[in-house]
């Protein structure tokens, strides 16, 4: 699918800059550096576990299959079958597409699940019972989702990445949902700390940036080509 690869090398700067742009936001956090670091905290101690390969796959295969499976609702399909095990998982679907097929590499499914139980009781109690308690768990969460995704699609058999429209296109999108994604889950969590403002116009910035050193770069090219020529 050709219009796919151009599409992902059109994007695929703004996903890199989208990404590169989280880290600017950090320096705001730093005025809830105890808040942050609890976050930081529980994403490290998901790293440490992963290192040492005590990997909940399982866990991850139902999460993995489980977002693949309400994108598909999404998106009118119905489910045929269902299949979860600690060697691997899939879903049976009378259609699917590159939302569907990229959902849970995009999606940190038990981080947004985490995530609506503290908006529920924030909004229906007014404030969140152990608030630190949750902050830990969203960076556990993010990790599990960082690293275990960050496995599947560097399987050289992950037949999603090919359904969805090739590597290229599927690794573009999702570097740029996720950063997306954790920036919004910042917001949530450090609303008067992160500004959306300040990371998208840094994002379009950088993005400038890259396009104007590929411009003089093939200028550069176009011109010692030129040279040669005559």
């Amino acid at each position: 699918m050709w219009y796919k690869k151009l599409f992902a090398c059109l994007l695929l700067p703004t996903a890199v800059c989208s990404f590169w742009a989280v880290f600017s936001l950090f320096p705001a956090l730093f005025s809830r550096l105890g808040h942050f670091l609890i976050f930081l905290s529980g994403f490290a101690i998901f790293g440490v576990i992963y290192v040492f390969r005590r990997r909940p796959f399982w866990i991850y295969v139902f999460g993995h299959e489980l977002t693949h499976l309400l994108a598909a609702l999404l998106s009118g399909a119905r489910i045929h079958r269902l299949v979860v095990s600690r060697s691997g998982g899939s879903v049976s679907l009378s259609k699917s597409n590159a939302f569907v097929a990229l959902a849970p590499y995009c999606l940190p499914i038990y981080t947004v699940l985490l995530l609506i139980v503290y908006a529920v009781l924030h909004f229906s109690r007014g404030s969140v019972p152990y608030p630190e308690l949750f902050l830990f768990g969203f960076g556990l969460t993010l990790a599990f989702h960082v690293f275990l995704t960050s496995e599947a699609i560097l399987q050289e058999s992950q037949s999603d990445l090919v359904q969805a429209g090739g590597v290229l296109f599927s690794w573009t999108v999702i570097l740029w949902t996720n950063s997306l994604c954790l920036v919004l889950m910042l917001k949530l969590l450090f609303p008067a700390e992160v500004s959306l403002r300040r990371y998208f116009l840094r994002t379009w910035e950088m993005t400038q940036e890259v396009w104007a050193g590929l411009d003089r770069g093939a200028a550069w090219g176009l011109e010692k080509i030129s040279g040669s020529l005559k």
